[in-house]
């Protein structure tokens, strides 16, 4: 396995050397010649078909190299190298974590400036049921140089979850994508919605705004929300702007490392929590509370 990672690595360090001698034609026609031939053992000597398919691809990276002018070879360089890098990074691994991670390398659409915005009220009828409001907004920004499909949409659940309103805006949206609706509240109260709109190419400034507002009942003593994130978010951020006194909250985002969460205030009550890290596809931000102990005299 060492062996073969090593020709994987070496590989990988002849292509992005074609890459970069492209402006120094001697050592650039050279080294094009050492990725043809080393692609061409590789084809030849190796047994695995991923290693196959990395000598594959370094032996059209060599050809391309020496026959294309520097603009269209820089750019099959990089086709070529986004090609051959899940090979390289997953080699080794289950088959499935290699999936997991060629999805992750595949994704075009990222999340920026999630926030999320929770009121917790009591409901005056029963002292142990709580209203709970959200808000959701983020931005969102499209890494490839194409426009890419997105489908805005949200649920409510919980006992009486609803929806109240949605909106979808900002000059990234052609003016039939853009969307701004109020739910009307029971009867026939809205669950979830669904709405497709375009997103172009635009990962230095997204400029559009998606925003989801719900409304849930919920249990004062040992209660749970959770918001199911479905595509990578960058920076997340969960602020409690309202709740009773006797309750207290906490929020826990689904990331490998905890001390990427901010909390705020350190003591107290938090009301305050921000992740400096990226959220992966289909992970969670969950909220809980429950009631405060009284202290005994």
């Amino acid at each position: 396995m060492k062996k073969t990672e090593s020709f994987i690595g070496a590989g990988v360090f002849i292509l992005v050397l074609v890459g970069l001698l492209k402006y120094r034609p001697g050592l650039y026609v050279w080294a094009a010649a050492g990725a043809i031939l080393f692609g061409a053992a590789l084809v030849l000597e190796a047994s695995r078909p991923s290693v196959k398919e990395l000598g594959t691809g370094l032996l059209v990276a060599g050809f391309l190299a020496l026959t294309l002018d520097p603009y269209l070879r820089r750019g099959a360089i990089e086709e070529v190298m986004k090609g051959v890098a899940p090979y390289y990074l997953t080699a080794g691994l289950p088959e499935q974590v290699a999936d997991e991670i060629g999805y992750l390398r595949s994704v075009q659409l990222i999340r920026k400036n999630l926030e999320i915005r929770l009121w917790l009220r009591r409901e005056s009828a029963n002292s142990d049921s709580l209203t709970l409001e959200t808000e959701m907004s983020y931005k969102l920004a499209n890494y490839s140089p194409e426009p890419q499909p997105f489908r805005f949409r949200a649920g409510a659940t919980g006992r009486s979850g609803r929806l109240v309103r949605a909106s979808a805006s900002g000059v990234d949206l052609a003016a039939s994508e853009k969307y701004d609706t109020t739910f009307v509240a029971a009867p026939g109260q809205v669950t979830r919605f669904e709405h497709r709109v375009k997103i172009p190419p635009n990962k230095k400034d997204p400029q559009n705004t998606f925003v989801v507002h719900t409304v849930a009942s919920k249990h004062a003593e040992d209660s749970e929300t959770i918001f199911l994130v479905d595509d990578p978010s960058l920076n997340a951020e969960v602020e409690l702007v309202d709740k009773p006194k006797d309750i207290h909250a906490e929020v826990y985002f689904g990331h490998r490392n905890p001390e990427d969460v901010e909390v705020l205030p350190k003591t107290g009550d938090p009301g305050h929590w921000s992740l400096n890290g990226v959220l992966l596809p289909w992970s969670a931000v969950y909220v809980e509370w429950n009631k405060k102990t009284l202290a005994r005299p």
